[in-house]
């Protein structure tokens, strides 16, 4: 159903600069996280905190502002639904975990994508 192009995994894709389909729309979804807000052009507010949280503590305030952030682009995704979120800050290891689990409502599939911030290198 969606087709686009990325390099991100060419080498583990077989030497293919094809994406389909939920690789396609997790790839936008994590394009729009790491990108800092107001960094759009005539688009402000896109973007979430994380691109600028490097050396940031991690406080109880700063992984709320991250659940409202990644919220807000689920939401901004018409492809997807969002069923379940989970945010788990590691304050040991100065990161967090973030769990997300979607549903691609045009290709009717239930998937979670996962993915781990470092706050001390970003």
């Amino acid at each position: 159903m969606y087709k686009g192009f990325s390099t991100h995994n060419y080498n583990t894709k077989g030497g293919t600069f094809r994406v389909t389909n939920v690789d396609l729309v997790n790839l936008d979804i994590l394009a729009h996280i790491y990108t800092e807000t107001n960094e759009r052009v005539m688009m402000p507010g896109f973007g979430t905190i994380i691109p600028t949280m490097p050396f940031e503590p991690l406080t109880d305030r700063l992984v709320d502002r991250m659940y409202s952030d990644l919220y807000k682009v689920i939401d901004y995704d018409p492809r997807v639904e969002l069923i379940e979120m989970s945010i788990v800050p590691y304050y040991d290891t100065n990161s967090l975990v973030a769990s997300v689990t979607l549903k691609y409502i045009e290709i009717g599939v239930t998937d979670k994508l996962d993915f781990t911030i470092n706050i001390d290198n970003g």
